[in-house]
């Protein structure tokens, strides 16, 4: 078909690609939406004449570098989980995605949970702080946490792949001692060169 050899104009979330019908085609998803286009029964997915697709534009690009190449890269365990889901959603095998080569990028995750209890004669605040690293990282934090100097009124335990501290006090102010908690472990994760994401 002539759609299939022209040069097809998508927009993903906002940002224009341009690719060839034949590499569209080689998703599932595409060729659906391709084979919709050429009976001229495509409405809904269409913006000013143009495909659209309520995807991350950032995302797309490794999707339709896969297209192209048959190759997909994740630098990042975060990023490998995303672009699993969007080739999910394209019809592509999750399972093709690699890691990047010669990465070397890992991730720390810090958690905060706290629960407020309402008790008779006073209230109870309960916080905990949780990181979840790779098994070398939270080694080597456990170590340097655990030490005299770094012991007040919580702890830094172990469990599984977390490492998590926990403290408890009848009041209200327990929600100042979370930089408290948490200034020690992004301390040390700023040592190894980890960066804050803001996620």
């Amino acid at each position: 078909s002539d759609w299939l050899e022209g040069v097809i104009c998508i927009n993903v979330g906002g940002t224009l690609f341009k690719t060839g019908g034949s590499t569209l085609q080689k998703s599932p998803f595409f060729a659906a939406l391709l084979r919709h286009r050429a009976e001229g029964t495509m409405n809904s997915t269409m913006s000013e004449g143009v495909l659209f697709i309520d995807r991350s534009p950032k995302l797309f690009d490794h999707v339709l570098a896969f297209l192209r190449s048959g190759l997909a890269f994740a630098s990042s365990d975060m990023e490998k989980a995303l672009l699993r889901e969007e080739f999910s959603f394209f019809g592509l095998d999750p399972e093709a995605i690699q890691p990047a080569p010669g990465s070397q990028t890992q991730e720390a995750v810090i958690g905060v949970r706290w629960k407020h209890i309402d008790m008779y004669d006073s209230d109870k605040a309960i916080i905990l702080v949780s990181i979840h690293a790779p098994e070398a990282v939270l080694a080597e934090m456990q170590e340097s946490l655990g030490t005299p100097q770094h012991m007040e009124d919580f702890q830094w335990k172990r469990s599984g792949p977390m490492l998590y501290a926990e403290i408890m006090k009848l009041s209200d102010t327990t929600y100042m001692d979370v930089p408290r908690l948490m200034a020690l472990p992004l301390s040390f994760l700023w040592r190894l060169d980890f960066r804050e994401s803001g996620r």
